[in-house]
């Protein structure tokens, strides 16, 4: 490869040099670089759903527009819904146990900031109001 670079005459020839050096390079490859989607959500259950988009992208070192391009293209969703979904998730798991001393602490927890923003999200996700959850409880 150097003795091609060191016989190209522009720089657009370096450039397409290097290109297709890099781009056999990738072929022969066998290890996979696992997508920003898939590190994206690993990201999302680590911190249990309660990241801003913004921080997430900032974890990622990508642009959050890039990142909502990702995940629409490959999930058919905003990075911001699949958060939404992970903290319910997450919030779901803790709430079945019984693992909290109310529903207040915990949708704090979760980083709900009203109790009606909680409700809405539970009614949402899980298609039961929390009102109907807690009798059959």
């Amino acid at each position: 490869m150097a003795e091609e670079i060191m016989a190209a005459n522009t720089a657009s020839d370096i450039i397409a040099i290097v290109e297709r050096k890099l781009s056999q390079m990738l072929a022969c490859s066998d290890t996979s670089i696992p997508s920003l989607v898939y590190q994206s959500t690993r990201y999302m259950y680590e911190f249990k759903g309660n990241l801003t988009v913004t921080d997430l992208a900032e974890k990622l070192n990508f642009s959050e527009r890039h990142l909502r391009r990702a995940f629409d293209r490959e999930l058919g969703l905003s990075p911001k819904e699949m958060l939404g979904i992970v903290r319910f998730q997450s919030l779901l798991q803790e709430f079945s146990s019984g693992g909290y001393s109310s529903l207040t602490d915990l949708a704090l927890k979760y980083g709900y900031y009203d109790q009606s923003h909680f409700a809405k999200d539970f009614a949402r996700y899980y298609g039961l109001p929390i009102k109907r959850m807690m009798k059959k409880g």
